[in-house]
């Protein structure tokens, strides 16, 4: 008989792995966010304006456990909103998802 680690504290995140997927949330540069937003397939590119000067890009992911995304959500804010930008962003994705 080996030794368990111990069972972490559910967080915000492992519920939602509990459920079947994880959000995952970061921050790019704006030349990222653009970079990335070209690469995207013109039907889907009309949705997402590129990033102006002073703001960066926000992404969050819905992944599995086996890290396939089910489902990305992309907007770009001035720098100084990322953190919340982030958060909401989270939320958003979340309400889609259920």
């Amino acid at each position: 008989m080996g030794l368990k680690a111990p069972q972490p504290q559910l967080s915000i995140d492992s519920a939602r792995q509990v459920r079947g997927y994880r959000i995952e949330t970061f921050v790019v540069t704006r030349e990222e966010f653009n970079a990335l937003r070209e690469r995207l397939p013109r039907a889907a590119r009309r949705d997402v304006d590129a990033a102006p000067p002073g703001h960066v890009g926000l992404f969050a992911q819905a992944l599995t456990a086996t890290d396939t995304v089910i489902a990305t959500l992309r907007d770009h804010v001035p720098q100084h909103l990322a953190a919340d930008g982030r958060r909401e962003l989270a939320r958003q994705l979340e309400g889609l998802l259920r």
